[in-house]
């Protein structure tokens, strides 16, 4: 998957080197992106202050995360249990699956 600045988001199949799909919905650069372990969901992080997450099999965003700063980070754990975002504010926040209530947030070290 590949973020661009105008907000889409490319899926591509690097082995038979064709687009699976493009998801639209951000407003501002696509910054960060990472998979799910099961490869079935696509958080998505980007300058228009928001977090989403994608249904891959359906091209569908299925939930958004407004935040107070460009978002320039977004993880899932190994056992996509939580995802971690975090932005220009230096604040890494921590969701719990599957209501992505959020669990945590610290500030990162150094980064201000």
């Amino acid at each position: 998957a590949a973020g661009s600045w105008d907000g889409g988001i490319k899926v591509c199949d690097l082995k038979a080197k064709k687009e699976l799909a493009t998801l639209t919905g951000h407003k501002a650069g696509v910054i960060q992106l990472d998979f799910s372990s099961d490869g079935r969901t696509l958080a998505s992080g980007s300058d228009d202050r928001a977090v989403k997450l994608w249904d891959l099999a359906t091209g569908r965003e299925f939930l958004t995360f407004k935040t107070d700063v460009p978002q320039s980070f977004v993880k899932f754990s190994p056992d996509d249990e939580t995802l971690a975002t975090g932005g220009s504010d230096g604040v890494v926040h921590f969701w719990r699956a599957p209501s992505f209530a959020e669990i945590a947030a610290a500030e990162k070290a150094g980064i201000r």
